[in-house]
């Protein structure tokens, strides 16, 4: 069988794997230009997908594609722990693996605004939203800051023409995963561990 290396979304990294499948279409009468379409098995975890291979005259590859496209990053495992529910940041990760940065950014501002309505009501402003969410104690001042320049990214991004590159879109993520684990994950887990800590014994009094 034939083997090759490519990119895996589960392993995240490129892996040996194994052509399962092959297919060729020329795309012109004299077979100059040719398209390569193989289907892929991961040799670590077994993971199907579809690679795209384009040649040109030269026979040399000039463009590869897979799908579904890689992903450079895993999405936290606990998302499906979130009251909200883990659509939108699966959305912002479909959105980062597929290089769409701006929607990426937009969906972070859109995820941090829905979490401060749930914990302390919209104020009607993100900057009051933010104040009152770090009033509350869900977030340090520093924590705050960090979520205001993001807030601020998805702002520029929607309003300001701002194009995010994939260092500022991850640096974004790593901000909100810290929030959400905090607030809804470490938090409850925390909870737990304190309900099974026995209580201290009462000091004896000094005569």
């Amino acid at each position: 069988m034939e083997t090759v290396t490519a990119p895996c979304s589960h392993c995240l990294r490129q892996t040996h794997q194994n052509v399962r499948h092959s297919f060729e279409q020329a795309l012109d009468e004299f077979g100059d230009f040719i398209e390569v379409y193989q289907l892929l098995e991961c040799a670590g975890c077994h993971s199907i997908s579809l690679a795209n291979y384009s040649f040109g005259d030269s026979r040399e590859c000039y463009r590869k594609r897979y799908y579904p496209t890689p992903a450079k990053r895993e999405a936290p495992h606990w998302r499906e722990e979130l009251p909200l529910g883990g659509g939108l940041l699966d959305e912002i990760y479909e959105a980062m693996r597929a290089g769409q940065y701006r929607l990426a950014v937009m969906g972070i501002r859109a995820l941090l605004e829905r979490v401060m309505i749930s914990k302390v009501s919209d104020h009607e402003s993100f900057e009051k939203n933010l104040n009152a969410f770090c009033e509350k104690g869900y977030v340090s001042k520093v924590q705050r800051d960090n979520m205001k320049n993001i807030l601020d990214a998805g702002h520029a991004t929607t309003h300001r023409c701002f194009n995010p590159n994939e260092g500022e879109v991850s640096t974004a993520l790593d901000i909100t995963e810290n929030i959400l684990s905090a607030i809804y994950v470490n938090g409850e887990a925390a909870a737990r561990v304190a309900d099974r800590v026995p209580p201290r014994s009462p000091r004896a009094k000094s005569s």
